[in-house]
C-alpha cells in the first residue's frame, strides 16, 4: 500500500511544531576507566576481554565487522561513539543482501549494566544487536543509536525455555530501511522488523523513530514486537511511520519457546505512541494478559484496514484495557477487552486533511476529542512529554493553549 502523498508530505516534509523524531538528551561520560579505540580489531579485543567499570570511546569512522563482536561477560560498561553523533561512528556488516544468516554485528551475553550509545549499525543480513536473554543479562540500555538496512532484526532478543533479560531500555533510537528482502528469504521476504525481543522483564522502549520497515509482501512483523514470557514492558512515545505493522504484543503463531500456561506478555502498557501503519495492524495483541492500551494515535490511509487487532479464537487476550485511543481504522480486537473512551475514524476521508495546517485530530472532530478523554493515573504526559490536562484529550498528543495538537507552522 502507498500512503496518500498529501498525508505523507504533512508527516515527513514540513516543519512540525511537534517533531516525530526526537532529540536525545546528552548522556554524561560515565565514571571509570576510559579506553579509546580507533579500529575494528581493537574494538573487538576490548569488548571481548571481560572488561568492567569502563567507558569505551569509539572514534569517528566506519568499522567493518567481518564476524560478530560478542560481549560475553562484563559489567558497568559504556560503549559509545566518541563524538556523541551516531552518524559519525558506523559499525558496518557484509551487506543487506551479501551477508548470511548469523552475521550479527554485536551480541550481548551474561552482562550487567551495559549502555550502548551514539553508534550506527548498518548493512548486515541478520541482527544489528542481539541480546541473549537465555544468558540472563541485566540492565542493557541502547540509547541514541541508528539502525539502517538490516535484513532480519535490527535489535533481537533471543531466549530458550529459561532466562530473562531484566531491566533494560531502548530509547531515542532511529530505525529505517531503504531495502526490502528478496522473495527467497524466510516467509517469502516478510521475516523482517526493527525490534523483536523475547523474555523481557522491566524494559522501557520509548521516544524512538521507525520508518519504512517493510517486508516483500507487506507482512513485516511489528516494528516493536515483544513476546515469549515477557512482562512489565512499557512502550511509549514512539513514532512509527510507513512500516508494515506497528506494535505487536505476542505472536499468533506461538513459539517453540512458548511454555504452556504462560502468556507471551503480561502486565505491560502501550501508551502515547503515534503510528501510521502500512497494510497491517497499528497495534495487535496475542497471548496477552493485563495489557493497557492508552492514548495512542493510529492513522491509516485505508480506513477499513485494521487499527487494533488480536485475541480471536485460540489466541486469547485477557484483562486488556483500551482507553483514549484515536484510531482511523477498524477495531478487530476480540476476547477479554474493555473499550473505554475510544474514537474510530473508520469512514473519514484521508484527502480531507489540510496539507497547509495539519491537525491530526481535525477541526470538525475537535469537540469529540479535546477534553473528552478519561483521566488515567498511568498517563501523566503525552507524546511530546508535555503534561496532560486534568481532563485529557483522546489520542497521543495533548492540545496546548495557543496551538493545535500536531500541526505545521502557519
Amino acid at each position: 500500500m502507498v500512503l496518500n502523498p498529501i498525508f505523507l508530505s504533512c508527516l515527513l516534509s514540513v516543519p512540525w511544531n511537534i517533531s516525530l523524531e526526537k532529540v536525545a538528551p546528552l548522556l554524561p561520560i560515565k565514571q571509570g576507566s576510559v579506553q579509546k579505540v580507533k579500529d575494528t580489531a581493537s574494538l573487538k579485543q576490548v569488548l571481548e576481554s571481560g572488561i568492567e567499570n569502563a567507558t569505551v570511546l569509539v572514534a569517528d569512522g566506519i568499522y567493518d565487522i567481518a564476524e560478530p563482536i560478542y560481549i560475553q561477560r562484563g559489567r558497568n560498561i559504556v560503549l559509545r561513539g566518541a563524538s556523541n553523533d551516531p552518524t559519525k561512528t558506523v559499525l558496518r556488516g557484509k551487506g543487506f543482501f551479501e551477508g548470511k544468516p548469523d552475521d550479527d554485528l554485536l551480541r550481548i551475553g551474561k552482562v550487567e549494566n551495559v549502555t550502548i550509545a551514539y553508534l550506527t549499525f548498518t548493512e548486515c543480513r541478520s541482527y544489528g544487536i542481539k541480546v541473549e536473554a537465555e544468558n540472563f543479562p541485566k540492565d542493557v540500555h541502547i540509547y541514541s543509536c541508528h539502525f539502517k538496512n538490516i535484513g532480519t532484526r535490527m535489535i533481537k532478543g533471543s531466549t530458550s525455555q529459561q532466562g530473562m533479560a531484566v531491566g533494560g531500555s531502548i530509547r531515542y533510537c532511529r530505525f529505517e530501511n531503504t531495502k526490502i528482502p528478496p522473495h527467497e528469504w524466510l516467509f517469502e521476504g516478510d521475516y523482517i522488523t526493527a525490534i523483536d525481543m523475547m523474555a523481557l522483564d522491566g524494559w522501557q522502549i520509548s521516544d524512538n523513530f521507525f520508518k519504512d520497515i517493510k517486508g516483500r509482501n507487506g507482512g513485516a512483523r511489528g516494528a516493536v514486537f515483544i513476546w515469549v514470557r515477557s512482562r512489565n514492558v512499557t512502550v511509549e512515545r514512539n513514532a512509527i511511520v510507513n512500516c508494515d505493522r506497528g506494535i505487536s504484543f505476542g505472536n499468533p503463531s506461538g513459539s517453540s519457546n512458548y511454555v504452556p500456561g504462560q502468556e507471551h506478555i503480561r502486565n505491560s502498557i502501550i501508551r502515547n505512541n503515534f503510528i501510521v501503519p502500512g497494510p497491517d495492524a497499528g497495534i495487535e495483541l496475542w497471548w496477552a494478559d493485563h495489557i493497557k492500551v492508552y492514548n495512542n494515535t493510529i492513522w491509516r490511509d485505508d480506513a477499513e484496514g485494521p487499527g487494533l487487532r488480536g485475541g480471536a479464537d485460540e489466541w486469547k487476550i485477557t484483562h486488556v484495557d483500551v482507553v483514549n485511543n484515536l484510531v482511523r481504522g477498524t477495531n478487530m480486537l476480540a476476547g477479554g477487552v474493555r473499550l473505554r473512551s475510544n474514537l474510530f475514524f473508520s469512514d473519514f476521508p484521508i484527502d480531507a486533511l489540510d496539507p497547509h495546517r495539519t491537525n491530526l485530530r481535525l477541526a470538525p472532530f475537535s469537540e469529540k476529542v479535546v477534553n473528552k478523554g478519561t483521566p488515567l493515573q498511568e498517563v501523566v504526559d503525552d507524546f511530546e512529554g508535555r503534561p496532560r490536562k486534568a481532563t485529557p484529550d483522546i489520542g497521543a498528543v495533548e492540545t496546548m493553549e495557543g496551538r493545535s495538537q500536531i500541526e505545521t507552522n502557519p
